[in-house]
């Protein structure tokens, strides 16, 4: 748990993490759902791979906050790591998302949210206006959070993670970090 006002209106989580499956495709729903951020219900952190996240769309796929993104603008049937992690897809790769509401520094836009892996920044389809960027905000310093690895177990949903993977280094910093380790 976090008290309200830990997660601010900018910061980063980045984190490395190894997917351990057979398979070179994934589904709908976590596949896999590295982590979860609830800091009400309804409002929501995740960081996943989805063929589908539910809003059109597919790839990696972010929920932060009231903002859904995705690094497909349409659903991925099929959908393979490789076109997303770069090279050794069963290897170690650093993950960052990134916010900041008022705009990310030094990415050359306004974007408030950003995802990197292995130090490159992965395009995001979605829309992140004003107003959610606002109420993004209001929501970190307005409540509390809860991290779970990977999906809160009381809500009882049947998407949560389905691949195993292994994860370590897991930070949260207080700025919108842009520079990562390139591996």
């Amino acid at each position: 748990p976090f008290g309200r006002g830990v997660i601010q209106p900018r910061g980063t989580i980045e984190f490395w993490a190894k997917i351990e499956n057979d398979r070179f495709m994934f589904g709908d729903g976590g596949d896999p759902r590295f982590f979860m951020l609830v800091t009400r219900p309804g409002s929501e952190t995740v960081f996943q791979f989805a063929a589908n996240d539910g809003c059109g769309r597919g790839g990696l796929s972010i929920y932060h906050q009231c903002v859904a993104l995705a690094s497909s603008p349409r659903t991925l049937h099929p959908a393979h790591y490789e076109t997303i992690i770069p090279g050794d897809i069963k290897g170690w790769h650093h993950y960052a998302l990134v916010w900041d509401t008022e705009g990310i520094q030094g990415l050359g836009g306004t974007d408030a949210v950003a995802v990197f892996i292995d130090g490159t920044r992965i395009p995001l389809f979605g829309e992140v206006g004003e107003a959610q960027t606002a109420l993004m905000a209001t929501l970190f310093l307005n409540n509390s959070s809860r991290l779970f690895f990977s999906l809160d177990p009381s809500l009882h949903r049947d998407f949560n993670n389905k691949t195993d993977f292994l994860i370590d280094e897991f930070r949260i910093w207080a700025v919108a970090k842009t520079e990562f380790p390139r591996d």
